[in-house]
């Protein structure tokens, strides 16, 4: 004699086997220089992701090249932080909303203002005051 099965069995088993649209990830490509416009070579980019109620949590981190050219993998949308550092430079943070793909970002640095032998831990944070040039799907 066969088992009946409930009609909300069944209807639990379609919406699970339901797929999931995937979400649309964007990249961030640019490039570090000097506020005078010269690259920046190696320096370290680090994306946090930020999470209301949870401490950011680094995502990615990249280096640039030569060129001061650099390129962040494909990222859900959402809130980050992008942290940009190098030596003899103050450190650069941008807050923003990642809903497209981010090209041709141009991200400069202001020199330091610490002596060459000053203590090497102390850190100056630059707050980005708008988003990302192309980070609202502009």
């Amino acid at each position: 004699m066969p088992f009946p099965v409930p009609a909300g069995l069944l209807v639990g088993f379609a919406l699970a086997a339901t797929p999931v649209a995937p979400v649309a990830q964007s990249e961030i490509e640019g490039q570090v220089v000097s506020n005078r416009g010269a690259p920046v070579a190696e320096a370290q980019l680090v994306l946090f992701r930020v999470e209301p109620g949870h401490a950011d949590a680094v995502v990615e981190s990249t280096d640039t090249d030569r060129a001061g050219r650099f390129r962040i993998p494909p990222m859900p949308p959402g809130a980050y932080l992008l942290d940009v550092r190098a030596d003899g430079f103050d450190t650069l943070r941008c807050a923003f909303q990642l809903s497209g793909p981010v090209g041709d970002l141009v991200l400069r640095l202001d020199p330091s203002d610490e002596a060459p032998n000053a203590d090497p831990t102390h850190t100056t944070f630059v707050y980005a005051a708008t988003s990302l040039p192309g980070a609202d799907g502009a």
